[in-house]
């Protein structure tokens, strides 16, 4: 279950549970994403607010999917420490959760 209820919290305001969501949603669709960009030489994909995922072309960004229930802002320092434990860099910017890999 994605979507857990903390004690004390207003039932209005799911929470996200960043581990549940990353090992469920998160890790297949990003290993087969990493997998794929790797071989045509990327070294990075982006994941903006709306879930959606993207590389930049040049300067242009390029759509490779969508996550479904991507955790909102304030859980992407949870999100990223999770990302590094799976050897992927992580990094918040202005736009977006920066994910990068050697």
């Amino acid at each position: 279950e994605t979507l857990k209820r903390q004690p004390g919290k207003e039932p209005d305001s799911p929470q996200v549970d960043p581990e549940s969501w990353y090992t469920l949603i998160g890790k297949p669709l990003l290993t087969n994403l990493v997998g794929d960009l790797q071989a045509r030489g990327h070294q990075k994909l982006y994941i903006n607010e709306q879930g959606e995922i993207y590389i930049q072309n040049g300067t242009v960004p390029e759509i490779k999917g969508t996550f479904e229930h991507f955790p909102p802002r304030n859980y992407w320092t949870a999100l990223a420490d999770i990302l590094i434990r799976d050897e992927l860099e992580a990094e918040e910017t202005e736009k977006a959760l920066e994910i990068s890999w050697a």
